[in-house]
């Protein structure tokens, strides 16, 4: 990290010592513009690290798969603006367990993303004056954040469409606790999906538990215990619940996808790979990183004003847990 001295930054701000001295101790005789000139210059030559935090990430960072790409996104623009990236996790269930990097003044800006991360967090990181990128939506007025958003509600509806289409009869949503908007949001498109093919999502249909394999298994059981003649749809709100689900019916042999459809969400790598391959909803995970840090340096350098948010729509990805539904299974 380069430091410049009171001369050189006068040099480049154009003005004498002593006016970079008195702009650095707020002197009113010093405009703001000359003040916002000269603090340019020493950040721009100054340049702390760009801090990426995650909450809740599943299991060590490096086997989150989701929030890898993020990063990998992150770290492609900066590598490109040439700066440096400090990177931490934390529970975002504690206000007073802040990421270290944002209590002992590491970074010049942060992106923060993972779930759940409760209002009062929120509150605590946005206190720190720090300029701050979210991954996703948080708090009831998202609009008031800068963020980089995947459109929840357009995925669930494009998994309703397809499932509905495949020609399943009954359907549920598996998903994590409502009150965050990630899941709330993939539950309304969900449900406005169903509704655009002729559908419903009876409220009994609707099944919170953990947002990973061993919830959505659990959760299918529940399913499996409610006795059934119709051929089934299961939208669950993340790849890892889907993987849960899918092991449920294989091992109480239920055909996918004549009997049961299931469709994922955010197309992780795993999608791919287990059997029967996994119907999702494909978020773009490294274009998502990519912006924030965009954004990030956008509002460090002041270029932007006020909260930006960036939206971008999934991508139904078909494979092969959903298919056109066998009326009659023999």
């Amino acid at each position: 990290m380069t430091k410049l001295s009171m001369r050189e930054i006068a040099k480049l701000a154009h003005v004498s010592p002593s006016t970079v001295s008195r702009a650095l101790q707020d002197h009113p005789s010093i405009s703001q513009q000359t003040k916002r000139r000269i603090q340019n210059i020493i950040n721009q030559h100054e340049q702390k690290p760009i801090g990426v935090v995650i909450a809740n990430p599943t299991g060590d960072l490096a086997d989150d798969t989701f929030f890898s790409e993020v990063i990998h996104g992150v770290s492609e623009f900066l590598r490109r603006e040439e700066r440096q990236m400090l990177v931490e996790t934390f529970d975002g269930t504690n206000q007073q367990g802040l990421p270290s990097l944002v209590t002992e003044k590491q970074v010049s800006g942060l992106i923060v993303g993972g779930i759940p991360i409760l209002d009062e967090v929120i509150y605590a990181l946005l206190d720190t004056n720090l300029p701050i990128v979210f991954i996703g939506k948080y708090l009831h007025d998202p609009s008031t954040l800068s963020a980089v958003i995947s459109d929840n509600v357009m995925g669930g509806r494009l998994a309703g469409q397809h499932l509905a289409e495949c020609g399943y009869d009954e359907f549920y949503f598996l998903g994590g606790d409502l009150k965050t908007n990630t899941f709330a949001d993939r539950l309304q498109g969900f449900k406005e999906g169903l509704e655009s093919q002729g559908k419903n999502l009876p409220k009994e249909n609707i099944l919170v538990s953990d947002m990973n394999q061993q919830g959505g298994y659990t959760s299918t059981l529940e399913i499996l215990r409610r006795k059934s003649t119709t051929n089934r749809g299961i939208f669950a709100s993340t790849d890892w619940m889907a993987a849960g689900v899918i092991r449920a019916l294989q091992q109480n042999q239920i055909p996918i996808p004549q009997r049961y459809g299931v469709v994922g969400y955010s197309d992780l790598d795993l999608a791919s790979h287990i059997y029967p391959t996994l119907t999702s909803i494909r978020v773009e995970k490294t274009a998502m990183g990519y912006l924030a840090a965009r954004n990030l340096l956008d509002q460090i350098g002041e270029w932007v004003q006020g909260p930006v948010q960036n939206y971008l729509q999934p991508q139904l990805i078909i494979r092969e847990s959903t298919s056109l539904a066998e009326q009659e299974v023999s």
